[in-house]
């Protein structure tokens, strides 16, 4: 199943993301090389990293490089 339409990722290639530990949205959009788009997918992609490794810590998330951040 897609996942991410815009850039064609599937739902495995994601979980391989963040079973290698990635823990964004934006770190599993990097792991699988692509950039994100409409980000419609990004709160799916959430949902996965919180049934994998817990809640989302925010505070720890905003700390971490983001795409298209100078």
């Amino acid at each position: 199943m897609f996942v991410c339409i815009c850039n064609a990722v599937n739902h495995t290639t994601i979980a391989n993301a963040i079973n290698e530990g990635h823990s964004t949205a934006d770190s599993v959009y990097s792991a699988c090389g692509v950039q994100p788009k409409c980000r419609k997918c990004s709160v799916f992609i959430e949902g996965m990293i919180e049934e994998t490794h817990g809640p989302i810590n925010q505070d720890a998330a905003a700390e971490l490089p983001q795409y298209g951040a100078d």
